[in-house]
């Protein structure tokens, strides 16, 4: 476990953290929702947001796990990690939504305002407090 706590640790270093996880640090303050699990919902939707500015990247990622790509242009492969991931969340149990934890939307501005500066910086794409709206509606099944 030490290990894999290492080796976790030296590629957050390296690859920098986005939105997933900057929105994650105050669902888990407010709402005491795991931070890991938070970061898995949020995932596909902050993939989707991003993948105008990255999708060669993302088109990577559905290669690597195993997506045929040769029929698809870059961007429907991008989406095919998008999907993919969210094939995977539903493999391990993980629903594709916080609806559970009842959060509301009067609270979004106080989420937002936790998940400024830090890792939000190093999201690939700039995010609007109205994208962050967004995103929030979507992986808390209001929308």
């Amino acid at each position: 476990m030490a290990m894999a706590a290492l080796l976790s640790g030296l590629c957050l270093s390296n690859s920098g953290l986005g939105a997933a996880h900057a929105l994650s640090h105050p669902l888990g303050v407010y709402y005491k929702i795991p931070h890991g699990l938070s970061c898995a919902v949020l995932l596909p939707y902050v993939m989707e947001y991003n993948l105008p500015v990255v999708t060669k990247r993302l088109a990577k990622i559905a290669q690597s796990l195993g997506e045929d790509l040769s029929l698809l242009s870059e961007t429907e492969a991008a989406q095919r990690a998008v999907e993919k991931i969210k094939e995977i969340l539903s493999q391990a149990g993980i629903k594709s939504n916080l609806s559970e934890w009842e959060i509301k939307k009067e609270n979004f501005s106080q989420l937002i305002k936790g998940a400024k500066g830090g890792s939000l910086n190093n999201n690939p794409r700039d995010t609007s407090d109205e994208d962050l709206i967004e995103l929030l509606y979507k992986m808390t099944g209001l929308y």
